[in-house]
């Protein structure tokens, strides 16, 4: 199994779901890739998958991102600033230290040099983004359709945050439009508002987004009973029986 997207699908995530799977069904060999990098947009998310897919030869794919899309973009978007590059690998790299996002997170864990961005991310619509609603779903599109082609299943989860929150809607509406043509969603949006209740987030103070390790288990085991409701058990079994 591969895990895709940004700073979310670290932490306990990716073992816990595995793991839930695997102790419903003991008989499986399981590994699972964690390709979350924290703070990339699905543009870069979906270069990573395709660039190292062939390694790590997946069997189910769940991605789960979109903070980072809707986060300020600091001069181009991701994806003009890759195409005025030449699309390298450098550019994609690049647009994460562009990411005001970036200048912002830094100040929750030390002293920046970079003036902090004054307003939280997602208070306005007007701003530009790193990656806007349009591409984000095209993305998400191409993550699915390239799973499928190499015979692999795929999962979204939806993004939100713990406060009210008008940014996230415009990329969970994307990504339920394409679960209204087949796409595997999982949409985890009614854990937040409780989260901070139950100490399920990160506990920094200004961070409504992350979890912390219990949140991401309770997500972890609904993730796993998703991809379980889905039958895709009998695909990693097959692969399972196929490892030496």
């Amino acid at each position: 199994m591969v895990f895709a997207g940004q700073a979310r699908t670290g932490w306990a995530f990716p073992d816990a779901t595995v793991g839930y799977i695997a102790a419903h069904h003991p008989d499986l060999r399981m590994v699972a890739f964690n390709l979350g990098v924290p703070a990339h947009t699905s543009f870069q998310t979906l270069r990573v998958l395709k660039g190292e897919f062939a390694r790590t030869d997946p069997d189910i794919v769940v991605y789960w991102g979109a903070s980072s899309d809707n986060s300020p973009a600091s001069g181009y978007s991701d994806r003009v600033f890759a195409l005025l590059h030449g699309g390298s690998m450098y550019a994609v790299r690049r647009a994460v230290d562009r990411s005001a996002f970036i200048r912002w997170t830094r100040t929750l864990h030390g002293p920046e040099t970079e003036p902090a961005i004054v307003r939280p991310p997602t208070t306005s619509l007007s701003y530009p983004r790193r990656v806007d609603p349009d591409h984000y779903e095209r993305n998400v599109r191409e993550m699915a359709r390239w799973c499928s082609a190499h015979g692999a299943h795929f999962l979204a989860l939806t993004r939100q945050h713990a406060k009210s929150d008008r940014g996230p809607k415009l990329y969970n509406e994307r990504l339920e439009q394409l679960a209204g043509v087949g796409l595997p969603l999982l949409d985890v949006r009614d854990m937040y508002p409780t989260a901070a209740r139950d100490s399920l987030m990160s506990g920094y103070p200004e961070d409504k987004v992350h979890f912390n390790e219990k949140g991401y288990r309770l997500v972890a085991e609904r993730t796993a009973r998703r991809i379980m409701q889905e039958g895709w058990i009998d695909s990693l079994r097959a692969r399972s029986l196929q490892m030496p």
